[in-house]
């Protein structure tokens, strides 16, 4: 796993419209430390992390060449 782009949290460059709340956030991440602290790693999961994902995309209907061959581009006719 690689971070980046790690900065202070009185450095974050916001946008125009952002909407984030922020210390709501803070707060989420407090919780889950302490939880973390409490039941140990790996314990506390976050929304679908660690859920096995054995979907697959159906990919049946895909060109072998949809990358290289134009004529295999689906074409949109709007009246």
């Amino acid at each position: 796993m690689f971070v980046t782009d790690i900065v202070p949290d009185n450095q974050v460059q916001m946008a125009l419209l952002d909407t984030v709340d922020r210390e709501k956030h803070r707060k989420l991440m407090v919780a889950i430390d302490d939880l973390t602290d409490r039941f140990g790693r790996e314990r506390v999961k976050v929304a679908t992390q660690g859920v096995d994902n054995q979907w697959l995309l159906r990919s049946d209907m895909v060109s072998k060449c949809y990358t290289t061959r134009l004529s295999d581009i689906q074409t949109v006719h709007v009246l």
